[in-house]
């Protein structure tokens, strides 16, 4: 678990203000960004974080600060399986990601290292 934080941390710092506000503004997210905008909503508290008002929430102001505070003990069970399924699937692969939208990568390896430290049998 320790392993993913220095992922979590270099990808919360890779969040440029030009990279969030490049997600930010995207009328419709192909179905790679959408899934890596909702296991990161999830995560975070944000449900639904691939649809538009909530997607604005998520990417507001501060979400490096946010991601790089994050408690892996303050996710419920359902949030992490949740996010989890997603990260699973094959929009995290990273050649997907790359390839459709790299300003997503560096919050698709931040899913995927807190998803790697939150706790398996969180409440």
């Amino acid at each position: 678990a320790e392993r993913c934080r220095p992922f979590m941390a270099s990808s919360a710092q890779a969040l440029s203000p030009q990279l969030i506000r490049e997600l930010r503004f995207m009328a419709k997210p192909a179905p790679t960004v959408a899934a890596v905008l909702e296991a990161t909503g999830i995560l975070v508290g944000i449900p639904d974080a691939h649809l538009g008002v909530n997607r604005r929430r998520l990417l507001q102001d501060g979400l490096a600060e946010r991601l790089a505070a994050f408690d892996p003990e303050a996710v419920t069970g359902l949030q992490v399986r949740r996010a989890r399924k997603l990260v699973a699937g094959p929009a995290f692969e990273d050649e997907i990601i790359r390839g459709k939208n790299p300003a997503v990568a560096p919050l698709a390896v931040w899913c995927r290292a807190a998803c790697g430290i939150a706790p398996t049998t969180a409440p």
